[in-house]
């Protein structure tokens, strides 16, 4: 087993009152009543600080995952952070677990593979590089991708970015979505073909089958459901390893990853004092999400009960 810190770098010091007064976490939170540039200025900083320390207490890596307009996560761009660690990780054989930058609001997405390839030479090729479909929040609301589109600009995307990489030759770029007349990243990443890629996800099964069919890694993120436990998680993983198999993949333990908010105490009572109001404030406030936000119209449905997903 591998265990990695994820740190969203979220908004610490929501009101106690915010889910009763704000309509959402995410898309439109007024900035002026929420936060301020100084509070955001120590939650990088003290957040920095928090990751370091995983790292110098052996993790074996350290992960970041992009984010917009919300008090969930507060890094729109995760590699900023991720090259500060790169470098100041030097020394120590920790991962840079990009889980990462989301493709379908990166355009034109060679802009990724330059800021991933400088990431992995920061980092002498310690980098993962993620490949998240992205949130319905994110994508559609904040960044204006229509809905329909969402999953197609999410595969022109990883193509062009695998195929900028990889290619020999400088070329031209045609596709649906993006057309550039010349495509030659510089500079390229040290790990050859590539760095390692990972697919983050809530349980799509499309999701399964393209991470399973291109042999990538599959991140379970569980987040959004306060309500789902170790059991229907495992449930999940179990499920993606199945279609695993399926597309010819081998049964590798390290092919697929699983989020959870692990607390540690003496008995269930010290667990509840310790952890009950840090709890309550992720999923009661940091995850305060309006359902309208979540689902907007025409996303396609993906999310599955994990226990009937298990069993396809």
């Amino acid at each position: 087993m591998k265990v990695s810190l994820l740190h969203n770098v979220q908004h610490r010091e929501l009101a106690p009152d915010f889910r009763d007064k704000y309509h959402s976490v995410w898309v439109d939170p007024p900035w002026d009543e929420c936060a301020s540039a100084e509070q955001y200025a120590r939650f990088y900083h003290s957040s920095i600080e928090e990751i370091l320390f995983a790292a110098r207490k052996g993790f074996d890596a350290v992960a970041l995952n992009e984010h917009h307009q919300n008090a969930f996560g507060g890094l729109p761009n995760p590699n900023i952070i991720g090259a500060i660690l790169a470098n100041a990780t030097r020394d120590l054989p920790v991962a840079i677990f990009q889980l990462g930058s989301t493709l379908p609001t990166t355009a034109p997405p060679n802009r990724l593979a330059e800021e991933y390839a400088m990431l992995d030479l920061l980092s002498e090729g310690r980098l993962m590089a993620g490949m998240p479909v992205g949130t319905p929040m994110d994508v559609s609301l904040c960044y204006g991708v229509p809905p329909l589109e969402h999953r197609e600009r999410y595969r022109e995307s990883h193509d062009l970015i695998i195929k900028a990489w990889t290619a020999k030759e400088p070329f031209a770029w045609n596709g649906k979505y993006f057309q550039l007349p010349c495509v030659n990243v510089w500079p390229r990443p040290l790990q050859q073909p590539h760095p390692p890629v990972w697919v983050p996800g809530t349980g799509s099964t499309s999701t399964w089958d393209f991470a399973a069919s291109h042999d990538y890694g599959y991140m379970v993120l569980t987040a959004f459901s306060g309500k789902m436990g170790i059991a229907d998680s495992a449930r999940l993983v179990r499920g993606f390893q199945e279609r695993a198999a399926a597309h010819g993949r081998d049964r590798n333990p390290f092919r697929s990853g699983l989020a959870l908010l692990p607390v540690v105490g003496e008995s269930m009572a010290q667990i509840e004092r310790d952890y009950f109001k840090h709890v309550d404030y992720f999923f009661n406030g940091a995850l305060h999400i309006a359902p309208q936000h979540l689902m907007p119209p025409g996303t396609p449905v993906v999310w599955r009960d994990p226990a009937a997903v298990a069993k396809q």
